[in-house]
């Protein structure tokens, strides 16, 4: 059962509790080496007595040296500073935005886990009874023959083979140097192929539970294990993340990639 609204009064809209004041986010933008504990200690009890502040949103703005033992140094003193004057802090997680990097370390940790994209190629041209078609690097996800005048497809996923004829009849290649390839019959066919690539970026693939996990391994994680006690105290209450992004923008990916969708490497067994 839904509890009524409680009714807000002017002076508790003008007066608000302590904790129901402004919590703004606080945005480091000063290089680490040019700020001190005590500066950051100074602008916590400031930020309280003078501004009424009751807490922040740390928010670190392209700093070279993130999740470093300095970096980590200088937050201990916002909050411990803070805990001693009942502030609540909200964790942010990456270092200036979007959530997706963790301050490249991420592509570093794991490369294989950056961000990846749905690429389709093509190809109509039909040489001594066949198509052939060279696939980009990447995991292959299935082909098919198309007519465009009669809507008709056949799936040729299993025709994917290595590019050196040599190898060829030894299973279905993947990466560099395979290709399509399909006989055909009759005209008006071409071969459609669909393959997952790296998108090239140094951020994470948000649509993979192994990424994800490993993004917040380097960054919630970390914070965790240096500051569990301002968890436990209440200090660090809320933890927020900006701008993840799965969608073409003006027929782009988030980060770039013309007329493609970010995708990963195993909705075919996700979705089959």
């Amino acid at each position: 059962m839904n509890e009524p609204a409680k009714t807000l009064s002017y002076a508790a809209f003008r007066d608000p509790d302590r904790d129901r004041t402004t919590k703004p986010l606080w945005f480091w933008n000063t290089d680490l080496d040019h700020m001190t504990e005590e500066g950051v200690r100074e602008i916590v009890r400031k930020s309280y007595t003078e501004s009424g502040y009751s807490g922040f949103g740390i928010l670190p703005y392209w700093q070279d040296g993130y999740l470093s033992d300095r970096y980590f140094a200088l937050y201990e003193a916002a909050l411990d500073e803070g805990a001693k004057l009942g502030m609540h802090f909200s964790l942010y997680d990456e270092d200036g935005f979007p959530s997706y990097t963790a301050g490249g370390l991420f592509a570093k940790a794991y490369p294989a886990l950056t961000a990846k994209r749905l690429d389709m190629v093509e190809s109509s041209e039909v040489q001594n009874g066949r198509i052939v078609l060279p696939l980009p690097q990447g995991t292959f996800l299935g082909a098919v023959l198309f007519c465009p005048a009669t809507g008709e497809r056949i799936n040729v996923s299993d025709r994917v083979v290595a590019a050196d004829p040599a190898a060829r009849g030894s299973g279905v290649a993947r990466g560099s140097g395979a290709a399509l390839d399909v006989a055909v019959s009759g005209e008006g066919w071409k071969a459609m192929a669909f393959v997952c690539v790296s998108e090239g970026s140094i951020g994470m693939d948000y649509l993979s539970k192994e990424a994800v996990r490993g993004f917040i391994d380097l960054t919630y994680e970390a914070y965790y294990k240096r500051f569990r006690k301002y968890f436990d105290n209440g200090t660090i209450t809320t933890a927020f993340y900006d701008e993840p992004s799965f969608w073409p923008a003006m027929g782009k990916t988030a980060y770039g990639v013309q007329g493609a969708r970010m995708w990963t490497e195993d909705f075919n067994e996700a979705f089959a």
